[in-house]
């Protein structure tokens, strides 16, 4: 996992690296009043089909504490909230031996201790990718599922206090969807977004609203017909809300961020989508000029070159070690010749090179 904090212009102020060994995967972030919740999954030589792993830490990106949570087969954290006791919930998907997942959800206290899992889904798959708690303390989450239909259907369902089961809604039609974001509506209820291809094939962007029990109310989809996603929802303090995801030949790119706000019933202002190109200028880089560190990994005491930087622009060099501490800086100077890594004891580096337009590149260094 890679947790970065900048500052107002993007530039660097702290990077940490959490983990293990082998993969770990970020898929999730809260920020809470004394830190930041990571969660995601890991493939460690414990748990190498993966299981959900949860990092806390101060506000400084320094490790509190680590949870790993899973068994014999994958379990998965794609979501994850903080509670009002302080704790928070989690959830994702686990493997069956039937080959198909299951909807996952835990809750965890403020140490971070395990204090129960819940199963829920159906015979088929089930998967799970944000949860909420609600004002009375139990939990609503949101995912697919293609247990009770032929086609892919949005899973919403509400689990109590404890994990129990309290009701759980299928929203969807004869084309596939999926739910990736519920938050608590202010006027009461839910809303999430997510995806249907219910329009000619592709998948477009939805904006559901429910009341509270997961009954529809009302839904609307947003796109033109190429394909379009939404990831995040939220209220906004005019009564309306804002949904972002992502859209492909509807932009200036082959995929594009895509942003809808709406009125307090979901409408748009306009049907015409305005494009935005990115207002920062970006130097071009020529392909021959990919930028590179050899040799890597490189001996004890030894030097590094830089090749593929432009002489005429001005780079500096940082590296971290695997806590996120700064260990080592180059001066422009330092990048345009051998790099000495005299001092830095055998492991594995965080190696930065940035300018006034941003980072340039990023590796991982092995000093053997």
């Amino acid at each position: 996992m890679l947790l970065i904090r900048t500052d107002q212009l993007g530039e660097p102020i702290w990077v940490r690296n959490f983990g293990t060994a082998d993969w770990d995967l970020c898929n999730a972030l809260a920020v809470v009043d004394d830190g930041l919740l990571l969660g995601g999954t890991s493939y460690s030589l414990e748990f190498p089909y993966g299981a959900a792993y949860i990092v806390k830490t101060d506000l400084d990106g320094d490790t509190l504490w680590t949870v790993t949570i899973g068994g014999a087969l994958k379990t998965s954290c794609n979501g994850l909230s903080e509670t009002a006791d302080l704790g928070f919930v989690l959830c994702g998907a686990a493997a069956t031996a039937s080959g198909f997942d299951d909807g996952f959800i835990a809750k965890c206290d403020v140490d971070g201790n395990l204090e129960w899992t819940a199963i829920v889904g159906g015979d088929s798959l089930d998967y799970l990718t944000s949860i909420i708690e609600t004002s009375g303390g139990d939990f609503v989450a949101i995912g697919g599922t293609r247990s009770f239909s032929a086609a892919q259907q949005i899973y919403l369902l509400n689990v109590g206090d404890t994990g129990q089961l309290i009701w759980e809604r299928l929203i969807g039609n004869a084309s596939d969807a999926g739910g990736t974001e519920v938050r608590l509506n202010p006027a009461g209820g839910f809303v999430f977004t997510g995806y249907n291809t219910l329009n000619l094939g592709n998948r477009d962007m939805i904006f559901t609203v429910t009341d509270a029990d997961g009954w529809f109310e009302y839904g609307f989809n947003y796109g033109n017909g190429n394909p379009a996603d939404g990831y995040s929802v939220d209220p906004t303090q005019d009564g309306g809300y804002v949904v972002a995801g992502w859209t492909e030949n509807y932009g200036p790119g082959l995929r594009s961020m895509y942003v809808v706000k709406t009125d307090t019933v979901g409408q748009t202002s306009s049907l015409d989508v305005e494009v935005y190109f990115d207002p920062v200028s970006v130097a071009g880089i020529r392909r021959e000029e990919v930028i590179r560190i050899y040799p890597n990994p490189v001996v004890h005491a030894g030097e590094i070159q830089v090749v593929g930087i432009n002489p005429n622009q001005r780079v500096r060099g940082t590296a971290y070690d695997l806590t996120g501490r700064l260990v080592r800086t180059w001066s422009q100077e330092d990048v345009l010749r051998p790099l000495s890594i005299q001092g830095l004891a055998s492991g594995s580096y965080e190696v930065m090179l940035s300018s006034e337009l941003g980072v340039l590149h990023n590796t991982h260094l092995i000093v053997q």
